[in-house]
């Protein structure tokens, strides 16, 4: 009896600690014990950067048919599926701006009817059991299809149906209008949504077109009608800023012979550049937008307003965001100081979006409740340091390697996708080349300039996500002011 009163009562203390908050580990690495990260890299400095010797750009084999429509192949052999895609520049999401949702309306209504050369209208195109899709962007709009690679030329012949010979009817638009409001009903009960708007409000203005919120959206889209969404179409839907892109085990002569067939007809000449509204940063005031979400973690999101593809500075962004948190390769300071010292925060992930006419560098760290100060304040000393010191050559040789290893990866992995954006933002092949050469030059200095010029570390804005009732005094120590908001997610 005694024996088992002992381990009832082991077992309850057992229970209790097991329910106690352990403190988070500190992984070892060898950062945190070396003072200076760079000491590693000047004891073994790295191989000499060699232009060309990290990547092979993949063969991209090109036309251009006589109505302007681009045709670009990669025969890639043993590839058992081909991918097809079909791209339109100026059909983006928000160029037409006094018609907002039209462009997704418009991508959505080619699938819902297709004129086949028997003059009957089918509502399902499929090709050996595989259906076209539609994606549409602040870049434009993809149609695509997968088909396995002896298919090839149904495919290409299914999405020429689809883009030049949609029945724009009422049924057809109706639906798509319908699918639309939906979609945006159900997108406004996400807390990305919310986060989204949040991200474009804080960059660009609460009154900018990307910014509306999705019950407006969903107005703006309810509104629509039949004869706009046909006007649409004939004014977007052109060769001249369309392209069609194949990947797989082809032949590209045959491609091309196929793929004129079946627009090499299509007639143009009434093509329209895409219209954006303009970009203008707006001045960081140090807000705290806080969305309210249940559990013991926070994720922070720092944004910091950066320049256009096209623009001399934007290399360094890219340096920037692998200075910031680092990579697989590498562990940048930040996230050394973050995760290993303090094991204040479990991640930290930097994006550059790129969005028409302009980009921005979002910083997302994983933080505990209990550590939002803290993570911030890192931050921002970060920041100070490179505006005021540069980076070290090891810093900055780790970051180019890295960001230049991403560049290899997307050139080779995902054809299709690297393609498809390329041609969408209007990026060339000799832009691509000028890019990496850039990164190659950059210099501390350089890095320094750009920090010191387009980031102050006082007044970044943060959009937290996380239990705002636990942690709002931490949020009102990061800002100036902070906006809360619900999400609701169900009805």
């Amino acid at each position: 009896m005694k024996r088992f009163g002992l381990f009832v009562v082991a077992t309850l203390w057992l229970q209790a600690c097991g329910h106690a908050r352990a403190p988070l580990p500190l992984p070892e690495v060898p950062f945190s014990r070396t003072p200076d990260p760079d000491a590693a890299f000047r004891r073994k400095p790295p191989e000499p950067l060699a232009l060309g010797s990290v990547w092979q750009e993949p063969r991209v084999q090109r036309r251009t048919l006589p109505n302007g429509m681009e045709l670009m192949v990669v025969e890639q052999p043993g590839l058992p599926v081909a991918r097809i895609r079909y791209l339109n520049r100026v059909a983006g999401r928000f160029t037409d701006p006094e018609h907002p949702g039209i462009a997704r309306v418009t991508a959505s209504s080619l699938l819902n009817g297709t004129m086949l050369p028997n003059n009957q209208v089918s509502t399902h195109l499929t090709v050996v059991g595989q259906s076209p899709w539609v994606s549409t962007s602040l870049f434009g709009t993809e149609v695509g299809i997968s088909v396995f690679s002896p298919a090839t030329e149904s495919g290409i012949e299914a999405l020429a149906r689809v883009v030049r010979y949609p029945v724009l009817d009422t049924r057809a638009v109706t639906g798509a209008i319908e699918h639309n409001v939906r979609r945006e009903y159900e997108n406004s009960k996400t807390v990305e949504r919310a986060v989204h708007g949040l991200k474009i409000g804080t960059l660009y203005g609460w009154g900018h077109l990307w910014a509306m919120g999705a019950p407006a959206l969903q107005e703006a889209v309810r509104s629509l009608e039949v004869q706009q969404v046909r006007s649409f179409y004939t004014a977007t839907y052109q060769p001249e800023h369309s392209a069609l892109v194949v990947v797989g085990d082809v032949a590209a002569d045959q491609v091309f012979a196929w793929a004129t067939a079946q627009f090499g007809g299509w007639q143009g000449g009434l093509a329209r550049n895409p219209v954006h509204q303009p970009l203008v940063s707006q001045a960081q005031s140090r807000m705290v937008h806080a969305v309210y979400s249940i559990g013991d973690q926070t994720t922070l999101r720092v944004l910091v307003p950066a320049v256009e593809v096209n623009h001399p500075d934007f290399p360094a962004f890219e340096l920037l965001r692998e200075i910031f948190v680092g990579s697989s390769l590498f562990k940048s300071r930040a996230v050394v100081a973050l995760r290993h010292q303090q094991g204040s925060t479990y991640g930290v992930t930097g994006e550059l979006v790129r969005v028409p006419g302009g980009a921005y560098l979002q910083i997302a760290l994983a933080v505990d409740n209990d550590g939002l100060t803290e993570a911030v304040r890192t931050l921002r000393k970060e920041i100070k340091r490179i505006a005021a010191e540069g980076v070290g050559q090891g810093e900055l040789d780790r970051a180019r390697r890295a960001c230049l290893a991403a560049l290899h990866t997307g050139r080779t992995g995902e054809r299709i996708e690297l393609l498809s954006s390329r041609f969408l933002q209007g990026l060339s092949e000799g832009s691509v080349r000028e890019f990496e050469e850039r990164i190659a030059t950059l210099g501390s200095e350089d890095i320094r300039r750009v920090v010191a010029k387009y980031v102050e570390p006082e007044r970044l804005d943060v959009i937290a996500v996380g239990n705002t009732y636990a942690t709002i005094r931490s949020l009102q120590r990061i800002g100036r002011r902070v906006d809360e908001y619900y999400v609701k997610t169900k009805d």
